[in-house]
């Protein structure tokens, strides 16, 4: 936010106001930023551990079935 320098205490305590909102607000935006990405990277590798975890006990799904069918 960046509007027109004035002169005297006046300016500056504008400068000053506008310059700490700005700051405020992109404080507040990359904090929530930061937050949702470390959620969403939580969930992503919950989602792709058990992915794996599938992926890998398949070929023993597929295994223990046949057994069931043609022994039991």
């Amino acid at each position: 936010m960046v509007g027109p320098k004035k002169s005297g205490i006046d300016g500056y305590k504008d400068w000053l106001t506008d310059n700490l909102i700005s700051r405020g607000v992109g404080m507040v935006m990359r904090t929530f930023l930061i937050v949702i990405f470390f959620l969403a990277i939580c969930f992503f590798l919950i989602f792709v551990i058990g992915a794996l975890i599938f992926w890998l006990g398949m070929p023993l799904l597929v295994i223990l079935s046949f057994l069931n069918i043609f022994a039991g």
